[in-house]
């Protein structure tokens, strides 16, 4: 009777799970998707999510909850300072540096999958020969690899969904596709994370991940051969480009459209060739991503150790912490259907719009402190930094020639994971209380808003109020 009760749960279990990669399949194909490439571009995104939620789950119990919160702080500084620094020093030669390897985007990606997923089995070891109160300076190591390899990551396919794109899907669509996949994969994976962390313990989530990731290996040699075509490619400038220091490219645009000096060029040592640069309506949307990613860093950071100093009332430390995060996510999912909707909002000036609504969620927490205020700025800070991404997305795709936007896209993808980093070590290190902590940052969130506000109405005036609103 048992092992018949068992053979017909593991059947149960096998078609719940064919059932599940078909749904996913079917998902992740729909619109050409399959045809094109998006599609494995998907689910390795999928993949690759999904074991970093196990691996910030098991971080979580061992580097945050495990040990008292001045200890955590000083290990968590530690991690992110030894991630930081090296980025800083890397971050300007990623861009020149993705460049040169266009044609082994596909490699690049598995290298980094690959990495991490050793780096994940080290870590395992080291949670696993060892307590908490004395985590030796390999798990450090291990960590600030993998988070630089995740980094990697992000900036490598920002780089390859270019090539991927179906017929009749624009980047904003296909970016919106990969946000909810991402959004999907950490909703299931996290749980099963903090579940196989509180039974077995953190190093098998650890193993968990290396498994997951090793998949991912695979799936990113298995992309397409088109994300390594790289002719008439040309390297990205971060600058909106003047005629004082570059020499403007004839872009077929109608004389007249202010998008008519978008791309300018400016040699480039490395390569021999000219490198564009991405205008200033795009240059206007990547600070304000780079403000509101700098926001969500401080935000995830100051928090996490401000609600186990000082809880909120009626709520326990983790708790607080998870209905923070999950709100953070939720607003993530929110952001990217709200963007869907406003095709035709003007892009620049929804980017101003988010960043004045950060800064207003954030003041009314920052002067009403309680449990509604704080969660309220996680799901306002989610929602606006998924959708200022689309609408970077969506001047990159208007305003940036075609041979340009692969560039484009990893150099501005190494600027917002930077934001991140140095807003969350802010975060971190500020030794304030709830209310001042978010004060500041509702401030520094309104400066740069008003920054962006005064450059947008200053050019509005310049081109003689014929902007004309371009959909996202």
């Amino acid at each position: 009777m048992a092992r018949r009760a068992g053979r017909a749960t593991a059947q149960a279990s096998a078609r719940a799970a064919r059932g599940g990669i078909r749904a996913v399949r079917s998902a992740t194909h729909a619109g050409g998707a399959g045809e094109s490439g998006l599609a494995r571009v998907l689910e390795l995104h999928i993949v690759q999510t999904a074991g970093d939620a196990l691996v910030a789950t098991a971080l979580a119990s061992t580097v945050f909850f495990a040990v008292p919160t001045e200890e955590a702080r000083s290990r968590v500084a530690t991690s992110l300072l030894v991630t930081m620094v090296p980025f800083v020093l890397l971050a300007p030669v990623i861009g020149p540096l993705l460049d040169r390897v266009r044609h082994g985007r596909r490699y690049a990606l598995a290298t980094t999958m690959l990495v991490r997923s050793f780096l994940a089995w080290v870590m395992a070891g080291a949670v696993g020969a060892t307590a908490a109160a004395a985590t030796p300076l390999s798990f450090y190591l291990a960590a600030f690899g993998f988070l630089v390899g995740q980094k990697a990551y992000h900036v490598t396919r920002a780089a390859a969904v270019p090539r991927v794109l179906p017929g009749g899907i624009g980047l904003v669509a296909a970016n919106s596709r990969i946000s909810l996949a991402g959004v999907a994969a950490m909703v299931v994976a996290a749980p099963i994370g903090v579940g196989v962390t509180a039974w077995a313990g953190p190093q098998w989530s650890l193993r968990l991940a290396f498994v997951v990731l090793a998949a991912g290996v695979v799936l990113a040699l298995a992309l397409p051969p088109v994300v390594d075509v790289g002719e008439g490619e040309v390297g990205a400038l971060l600058s909106s480009g003047t005629d004082a220091d570059s020499t403007a490219v004839d872009d077929g645009a109608p004389d007249g459209d202010p998008g008519a000096d978008r791309a300018a060029s400016a040699p480039d040592a490395a390569s021999g060739r000219g490198r564009r640069s991405i205008g200033p309506r795009v240059v206007l949307a990547l600070r304000g991503n780079a403000t509101v990613r700098a926001f969500t860093g401080f935000l995830t950071l100051f928090l996490a150790f401000r609600l186990r100093t000082d809880p909120l009332p009626g709520f326990g430390q983790t708790t607080a912490v998870a209905v923070v995060v999950a709100l953070a996510a939720v607003g993530g999912g929110l952001g990217t259907v709200l963007g869907n909707r406003l095709r035709r909002v003007d892009t620049e000036r929804l980017v101003v719009v988010t960043l004045a609504g950060t800064a207003l969620a954030a003041a009314w927490a920052a002067l009403a402190y309680g449990p509604w205020p704080v969660f309220a700025v996680a799901l306002v800070a989610g929602t606006a930094q998924s959708l200022a991404k689309l609408c970077l997305d969506a001047l990159v795709q208007v305003d940036v020639p075609e041979e340009v936007r692969t560039s484009a896209f990893a150099r501005s993808e190494t600027v917002l994971q930077l934001a991140w980093v140095a807003g969350g070590f802010v975060g971190l290190v500020l030794p304030l209380s709830g209310p001042w902590g978010l004060g500041i940052a509702a401030v520094g969130t309104a400066a740069s808003g008003f920054a962006s506000a005064l450059t947008l109405a200053g050019r509005t005036r310049r081109d003689g109020g014929s902007r004309r609103a371009r959909p996202a």
